[in-house]
């Protein structure tokens, strides 16, 4: 039901995996952080514990959705494209579970349902290689075969 409504909203894929704290992630991070290496980017010396396990940035996650866009450079702002595919999707993800169930608040929350798109301090290539949507390649980007 996820993956159709994925592809309905336009999304090219879709993968989910299990919320949980990525320990191998973490420490080259801290290491990569303490060497320097993040430059100008002081942004990743906030928030460690929510950046390594996403359920510490949104409480009771069981599992992450992970979606996939093709971006080609057209003068608009991906953000609000995809923004937008996925609050369609998660409206149909809403509207499905109340059609399966007589109640969705066990399998989603409304009150803890988050949508980033490059807004958040999540690992978000590190959960779409667990969902099975690719590997990260030499230029440290998700290559999607």
């Amino acid at each position: 039901m996820i993956r159709q409504s994925a592809m309905e909203v336009g999304l090219d894929d879709m993968g989910m995996v299990s919320a949980q704290r990525w320990d191998s992630d973490a420490l080259f991070m801290d290491e990569w952080v303490a060497r320097g290496l993040h430059g100008n980017m002081s942004y990743f010396e906030r928030n460690q514990a929510k950046r390594y396990d996403i359920r510490e940035l949104v409480p009771g996650s069981k599992t992450v959705v992970v979606t996939l866009l093709t971006y080609e450079h057209s003068g608009r702002d991906y953000h609000r494209t995809l923004k937008s595919k996925l609050y369609e999707l998660q409206q149909k993800i809403l509207e499905g579970w109340q059609t399966l169930y007589e109640t969705s608040s066990e399998v989603v929350s409304s009150t803890h349902q988050h949508i980033f798109c490059d807004s958040a301090p999540v690992l978000e290539r590190r959960m779409a290689v667990a969902a099975g949507l690719g590997f990260i390649g030499k230029n440290h980007q998700l290559i999607h075969p």
